[in-house]
């Protein structure tokens, strides 16, 4: 056997633990996680640059928060790049891609769109099916996180396009189609384990991230792009009800309701997130802007930072014990804010 197909065989960790939720992702750099060394070079300026060991995704806040009752599967390096995992496709040995470093269960990876949840080299989906279908009993009561949509719906060109035409066919095919790949990736999870449970996440609105502050002050505009993210959120809510398993989060709503959102006449009304002493002191605040480290919400190659994916993961813990009856013990204020406070004294 060649030496690239041995380094293929196994492709799969251990089974899911029987004291821990599974739980696996699929979706885009929302989720990917920021420790990954295969992506993102160790001395890069990507995710979180100098101070990247600091710099954490959602899915790493949560595992470091919750690990004794979530069972993400193993860190490690899994998958294979593009150009070995295609041929061997071909050959019918079917292997995940692209090759990360991340936990074995998360399948997201930066720049997915919806359609890369079922079809390309990058296929999630079915990568994730194959891997349920070989301990489905240990998947029953797992959870999946679908978190996908914003390369699709939230780039200049999309964005441009439904400020200018709003509710339009070509805008409606757009967001249309991203549904039918996300229905269709659910149809490919239940075939191998129909209990499983899925959180189907809503798209946020691009208009509110730092790098676009300046644009779309036109209100007409904004309630053009609003009406298809609409559209799209409520597309999620209706394939979410087609199954008791499924449920959605909408990721707008939290986000507002945590960062606020423009005035009346488009300008910037956006708020920082205090963070807390064990006093109850504001210690500091991360601002909206970009920059590495903990001071700002976001990071200066524009993903979420540290602290806004704290709260994140806070809010997706909450909602899988709402929504599912998760065994999982929700974070406190405290906890995510002392959480935050210890990570701060390893800034370098």
């Amino acid at each position: 056997m060649s030496a690239l197909l041995v380094g293929c065989a196994g492709p799969y960790g251990p089974s899911p633990s029987a004291d821990r939720v599974p739980f696996a992702v699929l979706g885009d750099s929302d989720s990917h996680a920021y420790q990954d060394r295969v992506t993102f070079a160790e001395s890069g300026s990507e995710r979180g640059g100098l101070q990247r060991a600091t710099t954490l995704q959602w899915t790493e806040v949560l595992v470091r928060l919750r690990g004794d009752e979530i069972d993400p599967g193993g860190w490690g390096e899994w998958g294979l790049r593009g150009r070995w995992a295609t041929p061997l496709g071909w050959l019918g040995i079917e292997r995940r891609s692209p090759k990360k470093q991340d936990h074995e269960f998360n399948y997201a990876w930066s720049g997915a769109r919806c359609a890369d949840l079922v079809e390309g080299p990058g296929r999630q989906a079915p990568r994730l099916a194959a891997r349920v279908a070989v301990q489905p009993e240990a998947w029953r009561t797992g959870v999946v996180v679908v978190r996908i949509g914003i390369n699709d719906l939230g780039t200049g060109e999309a964005l441009d396009a439904f400020a200018r035409d709003g509710d339009s066919d070509a805008n409606r095919r757009r967001v249309d189609a991203c549904l039918a790949s996300i229905d269709l990736a659910l149809r490919q999870l239940a075939d191998v384990q129909p209990e499983l449970r899925i959180l189907l996440v809503g798209v946020l609105d691009n208009v509110d991230w730092p790098r676009r502050s300046g644009e779309y002050t036109d209100p007409v505009e904004r309630q053009r792009i609003a009406a298809m993210l609409d559209r799209f959120d409520a597309g999620l809510r209706t394939i979410a009800g087609a199954s008791p398993n499924r449920a959605f989060f909408d990721d707008r709503a939290f986000y507002r309701g945590l960062v606020g959102a423009r005035s009346d006449d488009g300008r910037p009304a956006y708020r920082g997130i205090p963070v807390r002493d064990a006093g109850g002191t504001v210690a500091w605040s991360a601002a909206f802007g970009e920059g590495d480290g903990l001071a700002h919400l976001y990071l200066a190659d524009g993903h979420a930072g540290t602290v806004l994916n704290a709260h994140w993961a806070q809010a997706f813990a909450v909602a899988i014990k709402d929504e599912f009856g998760a065994a999982l013990t929700p974070i406190s204020d405290a906890e995510r804010d002392a959480f935050l406070m210890e990570l701060s004294k390893a800034v370098p």
